[in-house]
């Protein structure tokens, strides 16, 4: 069966792109009934930020408790397989 919808998606996306487009949606669909907010960017959550420590690409905080309570890292292209890139992560 030919598609006759356009294809959106031409060519490879990035850890933003991927988390806008795809990843938000869908966590924002699975949570409706829960009291969550979700923060999207990179985002650190401690006052003394290591050079080690990683920046979450998205953050869920409990409206009710008024506190991070997931924290979602993108870690590289979904289109490529890195796995050193994210082991260091």
């Amino acid at each position: 069966m030919e598609s006759t919808t356009k294809e959106l998606l031409t060519g490879p996306i990035n850890e933003a792109e991927y988390t806008c487009w795809f990843l938000y949606p869908v966590l924002l669909q699975a949570t409706l009934d829960c009291n969550v907010e979700i923060r999207l960017g990179d985002s650190c959550l401690g006052d003394n930020m290591s050079e080690t420590e990683s920046e979450a690409d998205m953050t869920f905080y409990s409206k009710r408790l008024r506190i991070p309570i997931c924290l979602v890292e993108v870690s590289g292209a979904p289109d490529e397989v890195d796995k050193q890139y994210y082991l260091n992560d």
